[in-house]
């Protein structure tokens, strides 16, 4: 709704502003967030002191597309503030850009949910235009959130394996080769390692033993 040529779009939501632009140097960029926050509504991490304005920072988000194979951005301006006691400086935060990545939450949502559907990098890259290195730090993210929720449950239910399998294949054309080491109750891998198998498979076994019988 912001995406409109003919029109001018200006509105406030809590701090910050919004408004629609026809000028931007990346002709992909029609929205631009600029934040309203003061150097009051923030205090030192550390020490708890006051802070103060010291510089303003702009960057682009890839959010998006309206259609597929385009490429949409929307530009946020925020601050950087200090501390008048300690010198300590941070950065505001962009409450709409998915961590570790420069891409919007919503665009990072739609990514997670075609991942869910087996959609190949590839093909998600090709259709949201947003670079393979990006999609894979979402997955890695996600997997990692899944195996450690897996590993609490674990944990809890005080499981303990019997039956172990190891496996082994080579990667980069038998350059290097990695070892993995399977449940076969609960059909899951249990600890993955990169290296020969007759470097890792003792170093994994001991790992497991104090994994899952501690003391």
């Amino acid at each position: 709704m912001l995406f409109y040529y003919h029109n001018e779009i200006t509105f406030n939501c809590q701090y910050y502003r919004t408004e629609n632009i026809t000028n931007h140097p990346n002709p992909h960029c029609h929205t631009r967030v600029t934040s309203l926050r003061t150097a009051r509504d923030f205090s030192c991490p550390h020490c708890h002191s006051r802070m103060y304005s010291y510089g303003a920072f702009s960057v682009l988000i890839k959010d998006f597309p309206d259609l597929p194979k385009q490429k949409k951005y929307i530009e946020f301006s925020g601050h950087r503030f200090r501390c008048t006691s300690c010198g300590e400086t941070i950065t505001e935060d962009i409450p709409c850009q998915c961590p570790f990545t420069r891409v919007t939450w919503d665009m990072a949502l739609w990514i997670i949910h075609l991942l869910k559907c087996h959609t190949s990098i590839s093909a998600i890259s090709a259709m949201l235009s947003v670079h393979w290195s990006t999609i894979q730090k979402i997955q890695k993210h996600i997997m990692d959130k899944a195996l450690a929720a897996f590993e609490t449950c674990l944990k809890k239910s005080n499981y303990r394996p019997r039956y172990l399998a190891v496996d082994e294949f080579a990667i980069h054309k038998g350059h290097r080769y990695a070892t993995c080491v399977m449940d076969l109750e609960r059909d899951s891998s249990c600890g993955p390692a990169w290296a020969a198998p007759w470097q890792i498979l003792s170093t994994s076994l001991r790992a497991l033993t104090f994994r899952f019988f501690p003391g």
